[in-house]
């Protein structure tokens, strides 16, 4: 199953991340049918590696703790609400910034964090679909980004 639920950033609380996984975790146990997840999250879900000395010190906390601050509070419970179903083989992307372009095939997929500030929206899809048959990435947090010499 994918699951790719969104909000924008806004001052009100939001739970679509925390509540629909949880809908979705619930009815994969009550039903008994499949139990692959593979969930959107965000590369700025829990602070990046250092790399971008303006980037580190002003946007991304500025992003993280102001702008989406009720954003990413969501999306850090249901990256645990997934932790806590271990029965349930579930990976957790989280794209660099997404952006509209054709489809490059070109992405890389990192363990927690991008490498690279951007994805494209067809390769997310691409890597998702990717995981339903993989295993390798089970439990684990993963985060596709697409190569920028293979940007159109």
């Amino acid at each position: 199953m994918l699951s790719a639920l969104g909000a924008p950033y806004g001052r009100r609380p939001i739970d679509v991340y925390s509540r629909g996984t949880s809908a979705i975790v619930a009815a994969m146990r009550e039903r008994a049918r499949g139990r692959r997840l593979v969930v959107v999250s965000s590369g700025l879900t829990y602070a990046p590696p250092r790399g971008n000395l303006a980037a580190d010190l002003l946007l991304f906390p500025l992003l993280r703790h102001v702008v989406g601050r009720t954003l990413y509070r969501d999306m850090r419970a249901m990256e645990e609400e997934l932790r806590d179903a271990p029965d349930i083989a579930w990976t957790i992307m989280r794209p660099g910034r997404l952006i509209d372009a054709e489809a490059v095939s070109a992405y890389r997929l990192d363990r927690d964090h991008p490498s690279q500030g951007w994805t494209t929206r067809p390769d997310l899809a691409a890597a998702m679909v990717a995981q339903l048959e993989s295993q390798d990435d089970v439990h684990a947090a993963v985060a596709p980004t697409t190569d920028r010499r293979a940007r159109r």
